[in-house]
């Protein structure tokens, strides 16, 4: 084979490679999946845990960096695009004390898990839908209890309704009045979102204005080099068959 035959093949190789390695749509899912619905939201929320979990990989709730969580695409899209002041997957500016979790219902294909997040005296409710679209389960979306209009999706995302803790409910937005606890008593009021530009210490906002960006970037990138590099071998294609006419 002759020095321009090995360099047509080589630049066509080149640019197939580079085609096949496009990042693309990045997958459906940032991670394959879990076993269980409810293995996916632990995986997701365990870090906001305080005094915290140490996360696996890069899935870390508390930055809003979810590439190795068990998350659908359009769920890590919409966290990493938030502009809200506070963290949109908890609902709050600060890390839970504990987080209970029940699975409500689950036909195979998907499930729905309540997550109930306790701040000593107070907690709330977060009911996280979760899919199965394969052989593994997957975070989709997220609302406040039994308030499904309130989901991670219809931005702005706000907190839910906080009440005593040990009480039944602890869904829904929160009101202007807050509810009382059992012994009738006003609920003292307790800081989810707040309204100033800065968050709390402790749980930083989890949106990234820039990741959209880079990944377009970096699409772009590759699609001009592996598009250079094929025109390229066809340019070479055809003056070495036109040398061959001549």
């Amino acid at each position: 084979m002759n020095r321009n035959k090995r360099q047509t093949l080589g630049l066509l190789v080149f640019a197939m490679l580079s085609l096949a390695l496009l990042p693309g749509a990045a997958g459906a899912q940032k991670a394959a999946g879990a076993s269980s619905p409810e293995a996916a939201v632990r995986q997701l929320l365990d870090p906001a845990i305080t005094p915290g979990v140490t996360p696996a990989g890069n899935c870390n709730v508390i930055t809003g960096n979810l590439d190795a969580c068990f998350v659908s695409e359009r769920f890590a899209k919409r966290v990493a695009s938030a502009t809200e002041n506070g963290n949109i997957v908890i609902r709050s500016q600060n890390p839970a004390q504990a987080i209970n979790y029940t699975l409500l219902d689950n036909d195979g294909k998907t499930a729905h898990v309540d997550a109930q997040f306790v701040f000593g005296a107070m907690m709330y409710t977060i009911t996280f839908v979760v899919v199965n679209p394969s052989t593994a389960w997957v975070v989709d979306d997220s609302y406040c209890k039994d308030a499904p209009e309130t989901s991670i999706y219809n931005a702005p995302t706000g907190p839910c309704n906080v009440i005593a803790a040990g009480g039944v409910n602890g869904g829904g937005t929160n009101p202007a009045a807050q509810p009382t606890a059992a012994a009738g008593t006003p609920t003292p009021e307790v800081t989810i979102f707040s309204t100033p530009t800065s968050p709390a210490p402790g749980m930083p906002n989890t949106g990234n204005a820039n990741s959209g960006t880079n990944n377009s970037l970096a699409l772009w990138a590759a699609l001009a080099v592996a598009v250079a590099a094929l025109l390229a071998g066809l340019t070479l294609v055809a003056a070495k068959m036109r040398s061959r006419k001549a």
